[in-house]
């Protein structure tokens, strides 16, 4: 199904902005930040979605240079849905780890 709102946003992004622009500001310290998906089912990433980490991989002694060349090579993986978080949010680590 996804998001409604994300669903929506063709027929409603006019109205939205219009009234973003009628609309005073709030200081982005006011605010907590959320996920930016309300209510997601799954969450796919990507191993090797940014350069600098595929270099950096690639780079690693004993890491086949084949698996980092982008998502065709290396695929996908799913996450636990709990593993999203909004940006004010603290990134919880089980204890012993760092």
């Amino acid at each position: 199904m996804g998001d409604a709102l994300i669903a929506a946003l063709p027929h409603t992004a006019e109205a939205l902005q219009k009234a973003a622009q009628a609309t005073p500001g709030i200081n982005l310290s006011q605010v907590k930040l959320l996920p930016p998906v309300a209510r997601f089912s799954k969450v796919m990433a990507a191993p090797t979605n940014y350069h600098d980490h595929i270099a950096e991989m690639a780079s690693r002694p004993g890491n086949a240079i084949e698996a980092h060349r982008g998502i065709q090579a290396a695929g996908i993986f799913l996450k636990a849905n709990s593993s999203i978080i909004g940006a004010s949010e603290a990134i919880p680590l089980l204890s012993g780890r760092s």
